[in-house]
């Protein structure tokens, strides 16, 4: 990665689209912004909206939509990070995000809850049975379609059945 001086990640989220492009978070003594590189790292552009200040998490879906995880909710984006709305969900900070095609969204929250959009983000609804309320920190969603949660102090989770499958809990 080429930063200038005085750019620095601090644990910062990365996601990568399936068109190449890379999106991460930058931290600057005064800033704290989203850049994107379309060229596997080289150069970096700024995504500046006052919407991705403090983005914890990131995910890309297989359309290329990006979804932004902060401590209000989650923002979304179409159009390769250049503009920026709310994907309607006010659950609580969002410190993990996964995606599976091309409108599944999974979010996880620092209450310990797992959250599905079917939809893009339009719509959520909480999946997070057997859960025990601790900070979901990672998810992932496994070539078998298992939804994976790394949760705080308990280790890893799996789905019961393939997130394909999953219905309203």
């Amino acid at each position: 990665l080429k930063l200038q001086a005085n750019q620095y990640f601090s644990e910062a989220p990365l996601a990568v689209a399936s068109n190449g492009y890379l999106y991460t978070r930058i931290t600057e003594p005064t800033v704290d912004k989203l850049v994107r590189s379309s060229d596997d790292g080289q150069t970096w552009s700024n995504l500046d909206s006052t919407m991705t200040n403090g983005v914890v998490s990131l995910a890309c879906n297989a359309s290329n939509h990006i979804f932004g995880g902060r401590a209000d909710g989650i923002i979304r984006s179409t159009d390769h990070g250049t503009t920026w709305t709310s994907a309607m969900f006010r659950k609580g900070l969002v410190i993990s995000l996964a995606t599976e095609g091309t409108t599944n969204v999974f979010a996880g929250t620092d209450s310990g809850k797992v959250y599905r959009s079917t939809d893009n983000g339009i719509t959520w609804i909480e999946i997070s049975s057997g859960l025990n309320n601790e900070r979901i920190f990672d998810l992932k969603v496994a070539p078998d379609g298992f939804l994976y949660a790394a949760i705080e102090g308990s280790g890893v989770f799996r789905s019961t059945v393939p997130i394909t499958d999953v219905r309203d809990n």
